[in-house]
């Protein structure tokens, strides 16, 4: 009797890997092409808050339209590509490669361009000066709106701030604007982000960043300040356990009180059943953290109260409940 033996996989012709290989550059053009059309878009939307402010509009507006047309080059090389990648084609290996190194550094350089020029369009200039004395002037200002420019404008140009690229005037003018305007909830959590993320660069690389020491501690309590002023807001609760949860999670467990202790004020403050399912959801994804399994499945169940198809916390309790085999 012959036996079979299992085929072999059938080995790809040169044609079929060359092909394989076109294929594969025209992802990686395409990809980082989305990933610049995202900065365009990103550049665009910025560009049309700064014209809000300017002193003199009818020169910003110009300048804007010399910027939008750069963009408009750049954003133009998103859709050539699968051209680009096509005639590319044509060419031997060597060749091909060539080529799209040279597209990729092409568009490369004309994002920097358009960068270096907003930069030199805004330093300063009307939008820069604006900024540099509010700054002076922060606790004098009432004007919240340029506060909420400013603080888009610093984000893009770290190197303004003193020490460079540590968030500082971003966390200066954060600080400030909720004394004017208190129940903004999204002031604190981006603040919050911003000093606890800086602190774990501080712990990890002192000298790259000076000013971090203690921010995880400031995010807690900058978090506790805005709980002060929106306590019976339960979507409040909820962003404020989610902001410092990764600061838990992966540097200092302390923090799961904070956390556990908003979601047991989002549920109460709650006017939603959204906002009660996402609670309960985390809060059992904390207590798994700490290995607390019975009180996390038993949070888990507590989303059943409200949805009882609720297919994620069936499935959670079940992997809770299941019996541990011994190794």
């Amino acid at each position: 009797m012959k036996v079979s033996t299992p085929e072999e996989p059938a080995k790809l012709t040169p044609e079929e890997v060359a092909a394989r290989r076109k294929a594969d550059e025209k992802r990686i053009i395409d990809l980082r092409a989305a990933y610049l059309k995202a900065m365009v878009d990103s550049h665009r939307a910025y560009a049309d808050r700064l014209a809000v402010i300017a002193v003199s509009p009818d020169r910003l507006r110009a300048e804007m339209e010399a910027a939008r047309r750069q963009a408009d080059a750049i954003e133009e090389h998103r859709y050539k590509s699968p051209m680009i990648c096509a005639d590319a084609e044509q060419l031997g290996g060597e060749e091909a490669q060539a080529a799209r190194a040279g597209f990729l550094e092409a568009v490369a350089r004309a994002e920097e361009d358009l960068h270096a020029g907003l930069l030199a369009m805004l330093t300063g200039k009307p939008v820069a000066g604006q900024c540099d004395q509010l700054m002076d002037q922060l606790d004098q200002s009432q004007d919240t709106e340029l506060m909420g420019v400013c603080m888009d404008f610093y984000w893009h140009y770290q190197m303004l701030d003193s020490p460079p690229e540590t968030y500082s005037n971003i966390i200066r003018l954060s600080e400030r604007y909720p004394e004017l305007a208190p129940q903004d909830e999204q002031v604190y959590m981006t603040t919050a982000w911003l000093l606890w993320s800086r602190w774990v660069t501080w712990k990890i690389t002192p000298a790259r960043m000076p000013v971090g020491q203690g921010g995880d501690e400031a995010a807690h309590q900058f978090l506790l300040r805005g709980r002060e002023h929106n306590g019976e807001s339960g979507t409040y609760h909820l962003k404020a356990a989610k902001e410092l949860w990764g600061l838990a999670r992966y540097h200092n467990p302390r923090y799961y009180a904070f956390m556990a202790e908003s979601l047991a004020l989002a549920d109460e403050h709650a006017t939603d059943d959204r906002t009660r399912i996402e609670s309960r959801k985390l809060l059992g994804h904390i207590l798994r953290d700490q290995e607390q399994i019975d009180q996390a499945a038993e949070a888990y169940r507590r989303i059943l109260e409200i949805d009882p198809d609720h297919e994620l916390a069936k499935r959670l309790i079940s992997d809770l409940d299941a019996p541990v085999e011994d190794d």
